[in-house]
């Protein structure tokens, strides 16, 4: 990465923290999908705390991915000028 925010003349940190920020949902999900792979395999024998896990991954992720809309979307909405928003 460091090579190719050189050559993109992109200072690492800003490179480094898109990364991250873009993993943190895909990460909710992969957990998500593998807890709900353990009920399909172990059937009654799953724990019930598995929904549980599944439930809370998949709500985390969603309000993680609406608080990187609004935190995208917002400023750029809030900070136009008036006048391109009557034209």
């Amino acid at each position: 990465m460091t090579r190719l925010a050189r050559r993109l003349r992109l200072p690492f940190t800003a490179m480094a923290f898109a990364a991250v920020v873009a993993m943190m949902p895909g990460v909710l999900f992969i957990r998500m999908a593998a807890g709900m792979l353990q009920p399909a395999q172990l059937g009654e024998k799953a724990p019930m705390g598995v929904v549980s896990a599944i439930v809370t991954n998949a709500t985390t992720a969603l309000f993680v991915l609406l608080a990187l809309g609004f935190g995208i979307a917002f400023p750029k909405l809030w900070l136009r000028p008036v006048s391109a928003r009557r034209a």
